[in-house]
């Protein structure tokens, strides 16, 4: 089965517009490249004074002040928030979303 994307929604994180550019790449050598869209509501949960230190350092501590709230995430990264606020009424046939610890796919409609 082949599944054609038209636009690639992706986190701004540069490995994730990696990935995208990649699925996008493919996708042109069998027609035309899906366009390519960075998503605020598709980055990485900001950990605060966390950030670049290893799980074990962290593991059983409270989260610092300054992490972006888990309620927070959960908020900005469903579909029902990701996809209109990156899309304002616009009608997407097949969007594909490439963060990078997922790739998602779906229909929206209005």
């Amino acid at each position: 089965m082949e599944l054609k994307v038209d636009v690639l929604l992706t986190s701004p994180q540069e490995r994730a517009y990696h990935t995208a550019k990649d699925i996008a790449k493919l996708q042109s050598l069998n027609g035309t490249a899906p366009m390519l869209r960075n998503c605020e509501g598709l980055r990485s949960r900001s950990l605060g004074d966390w950030e670049g230190r290893l799980a074990a350092e962290v593991r059983g501590t409270p989260s610092p002040p300054d992490a972006e709230p888990l309620g927070d995430l959960m908020q900005r990264g469903s579909l029902g928030q990701l996809l209109p606020s990156c899309y304002a009424a616009q009608l997407l046939p097949v969007p594909l979303m490439v963060e990078e610890n997922a790739v998602w796919n779906g229909y929206y409609r209005e």
